[in-house]
Parts: structure tokens; sequence; C-alpha cells
């Protein structure tokens, strides 16, 4: 039989289940249960295993599908006494441990919040950029070690939390969404400020200086001259007679060994494999086939092929963040430019869309993607992520958006034309007139129904788009 300490901790998982059902999920209070409730066989165990399952599905039904239906009753509680209501010390300060981390998760979003508001004061506020810690003592710099990475710090919240065994552990949460990852990996930190939607809305100045630092770091700019490559793993740098030596005494092979690569050409082979396999849309797993390790192998005998699950995700966000830059250097002397996007759902059910900037010369360049997660695509949801775009590559370089009507929800066309960044526009269809009425001349599922958004243009163009 459970104590009144466990149940009280079951009901209160539970509670928090119900509140907010996508922090605390059914697998959460499985696995407190079974910490609880040793003795799967028990009736005890069986019922609040029913209990939580019938929880589960209530859930569904009220916050998915929006049913109007009951939450279902704890089971009853079993008053227990003498020596039958002891508790095992090590089983109530697991519980104890388990039930903090999720009921405190309020409190730490709480704190979270007002270091956010905090941060974002320092670097977007206009005032000083403060180091997110204390820099290191002249001790501790002695010492030596690694160098903190002071972007990495501005990108998280660090904090220590328990985990299952009540170790404390450290734990990052972005500074912009909240996502949490153990551990401090700072190549995987700047991944995620590069993946993450919310960074660039709330913290531009720190989402700019993040894609300077992964530009910085790719292989093509170290190529180009523009950045001094970290130094190659076991090199020795030999100095004049007039300076110390090495304390290890050098080989014959140091000085011959014909096979021995440079940095640059390190460099040089990861770049040039990374576009072969991008490029020629190779499958990643492909790299760490035996056959490819021997070709490569058997072309530079000192180059280690890397791991694919940490080569991919470091070098495209990388290069991405090169190809931003170039781009944005390209459009600089640009203007009337039209931005057009496209559409389609994945085998998830997920609706991609990617977009499109054209010149006035009509040479068409991929500009960016955004993929709406389990989300209905409308016409709202479309005209944010644009502004977001558009924010990005200086609204006041285009001329004209175009997208098919089908995206743009009835009856508030000129309000989204109103909302564009910093200038005013009318909305033209060139199908169904300048109302957004709906196209009865289609031609199948998916018409051709352009609409042009002319974003600081008059009222008076002619037959809608007719002058594109």
């Amino acid at each position: 039989m459970i104590s009144a300490q466990q149940r009280t901790a079951l009901l209160d998982l539970c509670h928090k289940f119900v509140n907010c059902g996508e922090e605390v999920n059914l697998s959460h209070l499985l696995d407190l249960l079974a910490q609880t409730i040793h003795d799967h066989e028990s009736q005890e165990w069986q019922d609040w295993s029913k209990y939580m399952a019938e929880l589960n599905e209530a859930w569904v039904l009220i916050y998915k599908e929006g049913e109007d239906t009951a939450w279902p009753e704890p089971p009853p509680e079993i008053l227990q006494a003498g020596p039958a209501a002891m508790v095992d010390a090590g089983d109530v300060t697991t519980l104890t441990t388990v039930a903090w981390h999720l009921l405190s998760q309020d409190v730490q979003k709480t704190q979270r919040a007002q270091m956010r508001a905090q941060r974002k004061l320092e670097l977007e506020g206009g005032g000083e950029i403060g180091a997110a810690r204390n820099p290191k003592s002249a001790e501790q710099r002695r010492r030596g070690g690694r160098t903190r990475n002071a972007l990495a710090d501005e990108l998280v919240f660090q904090f220590k939390e328990p985990n299952n065994n009540g170790e404390l552990m450290p734990v990052v949460y972005c500074i912009a969404c909240d996502h949490r990852r153990v551990g401090r990996d700072t190549g995987r930190i700047r991944e995620h400020g590069e993946e993450c939607k919310k960074l660039p809305v709330y913290f531009p100045t720190l989402f700019k200086q993040l894609i300077e630092d992964l530009a910085a770091r790719a292989h093509s700019t170290k190529l180009e001259g523009k950045s001094n490559p970290p130094p190659a793993a076991n090199f020795n740098s030999y100095k004049d007679g007039a300076q110390e030596k090495s304390r290890e005494s050098d080989t014959i092979l140091t000085y011959m060994n014909p096979a021995k690569i440079s940095e640059k050409h390190k460099i040089h082979i990861e770049l040039t494999m990374f576009r072969m396999f991008i490029c020629c849309a190779l499958p990643w797993a492909l790299m760490n086939s035996e056959f490819f390790i021997n070709f490569v192998v058997a072309l530079a005998p000192n180059f280690v092929v890397p791991d694919r699950s940490s080569f991919f995700p470091k070098h495209l966000a990388q290069e991405v963040a090169v190809w931003n830059l170039k781009f944005k250097d390209f459009l600089g002397g640009k203007v009337h430019l039209t931005l057009s996007f496209d559409g389609w759902s994945s085998r998830k059910k997920d609706e991609i869309y990617t977009f499109h900037t054209t010149t006035p010369k009509r040479r068409s360049f991929f500009t960016d993607g955004y993929v709406f997660n389990g989300l209905s695509v409308t016409g709202d949801a479309l005209l944010d992520v644009t502004k977001r775009l558009l924010a990005c590559y200086d609204p006041l370089k285009y001329s004209a958006a175009a997208m098919p009507t089908s995206y743009l929800p009835p009856g508030n066309t000129i309000q989204q034309a109103a909302a564009m960044p910093e200038r005013e526009g009318a909305l033209f269809d060139t199908a169904g007139g300048a109302n957004n009425e709906p196209n009865t001349t289609g031609c199948g599922a998916r018409a051709v129904n352009m609409v042009l958004l002319i974003v600081g243009g008059t009222s008076d163009v002619a037959d809608g788009a007719s002058g594109f």
C-alpha cells in the first residue's frame, strides 16, 4: 500500500498533467507510478495504471478533439495503520526528487522569464552588453583549460537540476524558446540558435552575432583567408634555436612523413566532401560506409572520416550562414524585388514552404524555407512569416509579393496589406478582382489564382498585375 505522501505526489503529478499535458505526459505518470508501487501485479497498481490511461484519453478528447467529457476519478484512498504505513527512506527521497523537479517547472519558467527580460534589456535595449557570467579570475586563467565561449553563454540560461538518481546535472535552456538540453555543448547550442524561430524575433542583435560567428567557423570562409583556422591536432610548432624547444623528442617521421596532412588540406577535403553530399543528394549514411571510408583513406591516408551525426548539422548551419550573408550583399544594390513562395505537405503532414526572390531581370533565388509543424496554414500565419523574412532582407527593396489567393483568408486582405512592415499597400487578385472573391474559372483543384501585394504601390494599377 502507498503512503499518504506517495498518494499526494501521484495526485499532484496528475493535476500537473491535466493543466499542462504537453510538459508532463503519460510516460512521466507511469514512471512515477513504477517508482511508487513496485509490485505490478497488485490490484493497487492496476487501479492507478487504469486511472492514468483514462486520464490521458480524457485529455486527448478535451484538448485535441474539443469534446466535452468529464475527468476520471482517482482510486479511493486505502487507510493504513501500524508498521504497514512505514515507507522506505530511499523511496521517499526518490519521490521527493521527481515530484520537486516536475512541480517546480512553473517557478523555473517565471525565473527564466525575468532573466530573459533582463538579458534583452542588456542586448537589445541600447545599454552595455554585459557578460552572461563572471569572467575567470587570474588564478583560474593560470590553471589553463578551454576558453569559455562568451556567445554560447549569451544564448542560453544554465542551471543545475537533479536527474532520476538525485544527482545535480548541468542543464541549459534557450534564451528565446526555452528549449531544454542536458549538458553544455557549445556546438549544439549554436546549431539550435541558428534553427530557433524565436531568437531572430526577440533577440535580433544576438542572432546577427550568431550568424557571423557561424560564418567565421565555416570551411569556405577559412579557405578564403577571412578567418584564422584552428591549429591542427597534434601539431608541434618548431621554433628557432634561441627559443624554447619542445620537451618531446622529434623523430624523422615528423619531418619526412609524406602522408602528413595540413590543416588547410583537411578543411578543403571536408568542404569538398560536404558539397558533394549536398549537391549530389547522396544519403548521409554513405559517410559511415566501410567502402567509402576505404576510398577516402586510399586518397588521403592521414585523413580521418568524421562521423555523420556531428558533421552534417555543424556544416549545414555554418554554410547556410555564409550563404545568407553573401545573399544580403548581393541584394545590396537591388530594388523592385518580388517575393514568391510555394508549399507542399510532407509524409508527416507538415506544411513546408519555400520562399523565392525574383529580380527585375527575372532571376530567381531561393531565399528561405519554413515548416509548419502540425499547424493549419492560414493567410495570417503566412503573412507573419513573410514579415519576418522581409525584415531580414530589408522590406524597402521588395515591391511585390506573389502568392495564391487560396492561401489567404477571405474578407481581410486589405487589412493584411496594411499590416506589412513600414509600408502601406493595396492587394490585387488577378483572377477575382480586388476584393479577394473566389475564382470561378479554376482549372482543377489548384487553380492558377495569383495575388500581387503591391508594397508601397497605388490603387490605380490596371488589371491587377498587368504592369509586371
